[in-house]
C-alpha cells in the first residue's frame, strides 16, 4: 500500500483544508477543536512542517510541526511535531514510519538535529512505534498537558503526556532506520513497578532503585473509554505516580516492550 502513496509538502490554503477534515475523521474532533486551515498556512509559510499523503487525490494521512528553540534542555534549533493522523483504514500499513522518517530527512537538510513530540503514555500502538521502531527516548512527563478536551477519543480523560525526544542522530535512531531491531532484554531480571493484573493496575511501587525498571500498561485504552472508564482512568493515575516519580528521579524511557515500558537509570 505505502508504494502507491505519495507524500509531499503541502502550502496553499486549497489543499491544507484537508488537515481539517482529517482532524474529524481521525480524532472525533467537535468544531472548536479543530486546528483551523488558517493556522497550517501561517505554519508552512514560516518555515513549519506540514506533510501530506496521498492516495490518488486524496489526502489519507498528514504530519505538521513548527521550529523549537530550547535552550535551557535541548541544543540548538530543532522541531516540534504537533500531530499526525492516518486515516483508521490506512493504519498498521507503516504509514506512521514513513511520515516521520520522511520528517527527519526534512529536518536534517536544514541542519535541525532533533525533534520532539507528545504522546498518550496509555496508547500502547503509539508507545511502540516512538520507542521500537523510531527510537526515541522519553524523560518528561506532562500531567494533564492539554486540558480535559471531552469527545472524540479522549472523552474526559486528563491528557497526561510523554514528551518524545529524537535525537536524530543518535545511534539507536540509525539502527532503526537501517530496518534493524534494538537490542533484546531479558526480562525475568527486571523488577515491576507497576503490574497489570486481570486487566487492572497494581499498586505503584516507588521504592525501587534498580538500573532498569518496568511498568505494564492496559492492553486497549480506546475500549476502556468506550466501555469502562473509570478503569481508563485508574490506569492513567496509576502510571501518572509511576512514571513522574521516576522520571523525576532521573530514569528515562528508552524501550517498549511486551505492552511494558523499560526505564533506565544510567547512573545507579
Amino acid at each position: 500500500m505505502t508504494n502507491t502513496v505519495n507524500l509531499r509538502m503541502l502550502y496553499t490554503a486549497e489543499e491544507l483544508v484537508a488537515c481539517e477534515d482529517l482532524q474529524r475523521a481521525v480524532w472525533g474532533t467537535d468544531e472548536l477543536g479543530v486546528t483551523p486551515v488558517h493556522f497550517f498556512v501561517a505554519s508552512a509559510h514560516s518555515g513549519g512542517f506540514v506533510l501530506g499523503a496521498f492516495e490518488g487525490e486524496q489526502m489519507i494521512a498528514f504530519l505538521n510541526g513548527f521550529p523549537s528553540y530550547l535552550p535551557e534542555t535541548r541544543e540548538g534549533i530543532g522541531l516540534h511535531s504537533d500531530m499526525m493522523g492516518v486515516l483508521p483504514v490506512y493504519r498498521a500499513r507503516g504509514l506512521g514510519r514513513r511520515l516521520k522518517w520522511f520528517q527527519r530527512d526534512w529536518c536534517l537538510a536544514r541542519d535541525m538535529r532533533w525533534i520532539t513530540w507528545t504522546f498518550d503514555p496509555l496508547q500502547a500502538k503509539n508507545a511502540r512505534l516512538n520507542l521500537e521502531h523510531l527510537g526515541v527516548i522519553v524523560d518528561e512527563y506532562r500531567i494533564n498537558e492539554y486540558g480535559v478536551l471531552g469527545g472524540g477519543l479522549n472523552g474526559d480523560l486528563p491528557t497526561d503526556r510523554l514528551l518524545a525526544y529524537w535525537d536524530l542522530e543518535s545511534d539507536r535512531v540509525k539502527t532503526c532506520k537501517a530496518g534493524k531491531k534494538l537490542e533484546p532484554l531479558d526480562f525475568s531480571n527486571i523488577a515491576k513497578v507497576l503490574d497489570n493484573v486481570s486487566g487492572k493496575p497494581t499498586r505503584p511501587n516507588l521504592s525501587l532503585q534498580d538500573p532498569l525498571l518496568r511498568l505494564s500498561i492496559p492492553e486497549n485504552l480506546n475500549d476502556l473509554l468506550k466501555h469502562d472508564f473509570d478503569l481508563a482512568l485508574a490506569w492513567r493515575l496509576a502510571v501518572r505516580e509511576t512514571l513522574n516519580y521516576y522520571l523525576n528521579q532521573g530514569y528515562q524511557i528508552k524501550r517498549f516492550i511486551e505492552n511494558s515500558y523499560v526505564i533506565e537509570n544510567n547512573n545507579l
